[in-house]
């Protein structure tokens, strides 16, 4: 058993935290978030793995990207970093607004990415006529018309809105906010532009381009994203498996941490 240390390293303006020595493995927080939020986890998978957690383009620590229009610019400027910091690929793990950054990358780049762990993740958040699996349009809008006003407090309750229904909702919040708030906030732009992907990208078509094998875990009381997402994702999905955390919400690495561990790591130790 390795023991862990923290090391930070900065590709051209992505800051990445490592933690562990093996099979790397590269993880994207989601919205308002920074690799922060991991690093509980992290540093129990470091045990036997490098696990390399990323700050987004102006989250955390990370510059900002002046061009981030869309997923595909976002996708091109992340892996121009990891590639240069793993040449031989990555298992590739993405929460919320991470994970769809993940599946993007993986249909885009299936010869880098070995394998796929997304958390609490959907090709689509936002309903539409033909995808009901998703929130309510007037969640997301209300998140980017509160943001300018208050950031702190918009971020404290979106949160809240993910420990919503889960097991001791106040611990978990509490953890999450000290998490959270340990590094400055992230860039207003960079926010108003991650709710747009949130609020824009529908990756349904995308998902047959991805051939690696996948590892699903979604919380039982997800108020963001309903577990019926999860199920789409393990029928469209041809080498993929899917889990549901009982009694988690919208974060069950945090909130579900060993459960949550023991299904990653035995995937991870797959061939």
């Amino acid at each position: 058993m390795q023991h862990c240390t923290m090391k930070t390293a900065v590709a051209s303006g992505l800051h990445v935290e490592h933690y562990g020595q093996g099979q790397p493995v590269v993880m994207l927080h989601g919205w308002g978030m920074h690799a922060g939020v991991f690093q509980p986890l992290g540093k129990q998978l470091a045990q036997e793995h490098h696990i390399a957690a990323v700050d987004l383009p102006g989250h955390g620590d990370s510059s900002g990207f002046d061009q981030f229009a869309d997923i595909a610019q976002h996708a091109d400027y992340l892996m121009a970093r990891l590639s240069g910091l793993f040449r031989e690929g990555v298992t590739l793990l993405g929460w919320s607004l991470g994970s769809l950054l993940a599946q993007y990358i993986a249909s885009q780049y299936p010869e880098y990415i070995k394998k796929l762990i997304l958390f609490c993740s959907t090709p689509c958040f936002r309903q539409r006529q033909d995808w009901p699996c998703a929130i309510e349009d007037k969640v997301l809008t209300g998140f980017a018309a509160d943001l300018m006003q208050d950031y702190q407090g918009t971020l404290t309750r979106f949160l809240a809105l993910q420990f919503m229904g889960a097991q001791n909702p106040k611990e978990n919040l509490r953890q999450a906010r000290e998490l959270v708030f340990a590094k400055p906030p992230p860039q207003r732009e960079m926010l108003q532009l991650g709710l747009q992907l949130l609020e824009t990208c529908d990756l349904r078509d995308q998902l047959d381009a991805i051939h690696c094998p996948v590892l699903i875990i979604n919380g039982e009381r997800d108020a963001l994203v309903p577990t019926s997402a999860a199920r789409f994702l393990v029928e469209h999905l041809n080498n993929s498996r899917g889990v549901i955390i009982k009694g988690a919400g919208h974060a069950p690495f945090l909130s579900h941490r060993e459960n949550v561990r023991y299904f990653v790591e035995r995937f991870l130790d797959e061939h």
